[in-house]
């Protein structure tokens, strides 16, 4: 069926996509007519049409540049069997036609198949505009500023080569995509892989891509108030909560340093990629160990311990007894000057006690102490004769060591000194006795959990003890 118009289009499309201005010429068929119709043949109106002889027809064909044009008579008398190719402009002239029907055919690789019949008239000059419908339509992907170069683009599953789409002022144009339902994808390093389902019209398809920049969210778990610099760069200090979260982070090897007054520096070196994209850093920073000597005479000094004024610690002014402890009272030594920390930190030390069995139970002491859920135990129990070694973590006492004490701990109202020396994960206990000996206390305790801390006195297990004499000496 014959479609007739009086129109002929060759017009620049001209795009306008974020903010930017991209110019382009397409084919002129397809932006001539809307996608959705089919392939036609129209008459043009031509100003000044060409002389023909009387008896003869004339035909101008309008169609694809470079188009096989087949002109064959159906009922034309004397018509012959006329084969051409359209130009570069797409221009197919046919003279000397004898007046009739014809089957004209327009065949082009890029097109589909275009035929229709067509009438011939005597002494006329015909003009015709042939517009098959294109198996290819242009992609248009508009990026905006320097978004677009770099781009690795893939149609199908197929990376474009650079011959096979170009790319200029922040737009993509991929002139040959074949028309229907195609897969898109685009791929640029630093930013997140987009792709879309799309169908290609002939003519022109003009997608907007939204490709966000591919960043890495890291965060640092350490102490509150530790800085944080990546690369140099300062980030910003780990919250009350213990972390910090860096939510613009490009992938590669960075250098995190984390800071904190009173710990020494930690730094180390982080490889971060996109196969992880929020990557959480613990960095667990180690005190600075106290070089002072601590020594508590138990008189008004008594303040000196953290947390300070403990529940279940009675001080009896004016005498030489020091402080009664009980009800599971726990405080750590501090006089430290060391900042960012509330008590005493201790690496390998020397612990001196002069203390007395209150209600016949026995005494106990902390060492290496992270907090108050976090540290080693020491029960000197009386009555079972033991020296019992507890890990603590998370609030949790796990009795580890049950030693057999062979000292006299028998004497009434007796004050006993007892020493400890912790050097690095060993931990020897000795004890005077009121004959004047230097006795073990058990035996010598190996343990890695905790490699410093702070130290002090508890009440467990319902003792009562008194206290009048602890000294903390720092080991070099």
């Amino acid at each position: 069926m014959n479609i007739f118009r009086q129109t002929r289009i060759f017009a620049p499309v001209f795009v306008s996509l974020l903010c930017l201005q991209a110019i382009w010429e397409m084919s002129a068929q397809a932006q001539s007519r809307p996608p959705e119709e089919e392939s036609r043949i129209i008459i043009v109106k031509v100003p000044n049409p060409v002389p023909v002889a009387p008896r003869e027809g004339y035909l101008t064909l309008y169609t694809v540049a470079q188009a096989a044009i087949t002109l064959t008579p159906v009922t034309a008398p004397g018509g012959k069997l006329r084969m051409k190719r359209a130009d570069q402009k797409g221009i197919c002239i046919f003279d000397k036609l004898a007046p009739g029907v014809y089957k004209l055919q327009i065949i082009h690789d890029d097109y589909k198949p275009l035929a229709e019949e067509i009438r011939i008239e005597r002494g006329k000059a015909t003009a015709l505009r042939g517009d098959p419908v294109s198996k290819y339509g242009t992609i248009v992907l508009g990026l905006g500023g320097q978004l677009a170069e770099g781009v690795a683009v893939r149609l199908n599953g197929r990376e474009l080569t650079s011959a096979e789409f170009k790319t200029e002022k922040g737009v993509i144009i991929i002139p040959r995509a074949p028309v229907g339902a195609q897969s898109l994808a685009l791929n640029k390093v630093g930013y997140l892989d987009w792709s879309k389902q799309i169908d290609v019209e002939p003519g022109g398809n003009l997608i907007s891509p939204e490709m966000a920049r591919a960043v890495i969210m890291l965060t640092v778990k350490s102490l509150p108030r530790a800085e944080v610099h990546l690369d140099n760069e300062a980030k910003g200090q780990v919250t009350e909560e213990g972390m910090l979260t860096i939510r613009e982070t490009d992938p590669g090897k960075r250098k995190l340093r984390v800071r904190l007054d009173g710990y020494e520096e930690a730094e180390r070196e982080l490889t971060l990629s996109f196969e992880q994209r929020e990557p959480i850093e613990e960095v667990a920073l180690v005190p600075l160990a106290d070089e002072t000597e601590f020594s508590a005479a138990f008189d008004l000094r008594i303040t000196e311990w953290s947390p300070a004024n403990q529940k279940g610690w009675e001080l009896r002014a004016g005498s030489q007894i020091g402080v009664q402890i009980s009800d599971r009272a726990f405080a750590l030594a501090s006089n430290t000057s060391r900042p960012n920390r509330t008590f005493n930190i201790y690496e390998n030390f020397r612990l001196i006690l002069n203390l007395r069995f209150d209600n016949g139970k026995g005494a106990a002491w902390v060492t290496r102490a992270k907090d108050e859920r976090n540290y080693y135990l020491f029960e000197l129990d009386k009555q079972e004769r033991k020296l019992k070694f507890y890990i603590c973590q998370d609030g949790n006492c796990v009795l580890k060591r049950n030693d057999a004490v062979v000292a006299d701990l028998d004497e009434e109202g007796a004050f006993y000194r007892i020493k400890l020396v912790a050097s690095g994960n060993r931990f020897e206990h000795r004890i005077d006795t009121r004959n004047g000996n230097d006795e073990p206390l058990g035996g010598v305790i190996v343990d890695d959990a905790f490699r410093y801390g702070g130290a002090g006195l508890c009440a467990i297990n319902g003792l009562v003890m008194s206290v009048n004499e602890f000294k903390v000496i720092p080991l070099k």
